[in-house]
């Protein structure tokens, strides 16, 4: 569960340099023109032999809903949680280039906001709370992928914030890798066939954390899936079911 969270903020960062710019529908492999997806997460258990669904969860959000522009990426993210939801917004220059985000909470109160410059094969972020927190830097390989991020924190915030994520990819240019602050964090990918995330190794100081799975129940006619279970897998090596996750999915028309 502690690395799901993670991932998904690097699959939301779309590379801006190198020779071919990835979207962020192709990171987060859906396939054709999608425009929209909403994403809703169920507690799941096991009852009578099957996995069923027992609630929305408490702790975190239950729905997620994405705007996607024409280019395929994010316009708009939408997580709703009990009788409160956040916002995402974002912005892009000619070039496709993320240049701003901003974040408010359900009365419309910015929450976060950021600012990226491109500088030397680099993208810089500012991100602020109110005032400027921390800054962000990525590195990119010659693919266009992000490969370091380095995060430092300003001011008062520098202790809060100050370390560095290092990621490698396969030859399909897919994250397999995410090391954070040197080693002391690691988690590794793999992928079925298909090109849809299958299972996350989570280590810390060389020590086994834990093992996320997921399995694919249905798929629609473009062949994104619809519905996944995510298993979490215990210290005796068992893997019980965590969540359900059901996705519904709309197409630009072509």
């Amino acid at each position: 569960m502690k690395t799901i969270f993670f991932y998904l903020f690097l699959m939301s960062f779309t590379a801006s340099f190198g020779q071919k710019q990835r979207t962020d529908l192709q990171e987060e492999n859906l396939k054709g023109k999608v425009k929209t997806t909403i994403t809703t997460y169920y507690n799941a258990v096991l009852r009578d032999g099957k996995i069923v669904r027992d609630g929305y969860p408490k702790y975190r959000y239950y729905s997620k809903e994405v705007v996607y522009n024409k280019d395929g990426n994010m316009l708009n993210v939408k997580e709703i949680a009990n009788s409160t939801f956040v916002q995402q917004y974002y912005f892009y220059d000619k070039k496709g280039r993320k240049i701003k985000k901003q974040k408010s909470n359900h009365h419309g109160e910015p929450e976060l906001a950021s600012e990226y410059s491109y500088v030397q094969g680099k993208c810089i972020e500012k991100v602020y709370m109110g005032e400027l927190y921390c800054i962000d830097t990525f590195k990119y390989n010659a693919q266009g992928d992000p490969i370091e991020k380095r995060s430092i924190g300003v001011g008062q915030y520098r202790q809060d914030n100050d370390y560095r994520v290092s990621l490698k990819y396969d030859s399909s240019r897919r994250l397999i890798v995410t090391n954070l602050s040197e080693e002391q964090r690691i988690t590794k990918y793999t992928y079925n066939k298909e090109g849809h995330l299958e299972k996350e190794i989570l280590s810390e100081d060389g020590d086994w954390i834990e093992t996320t799975l997921y399995k694919y129940i249905s798929f629609d006619s473009q062949k994104n899936w619809t519905e996944r279970i995510m298993y979490l897998t215990d210290d005796a090596g068992v893997s019980k079911p965590f969540f359900i996750e059901t996705r519904k999915l709309t197409y630009y028309e072509k």
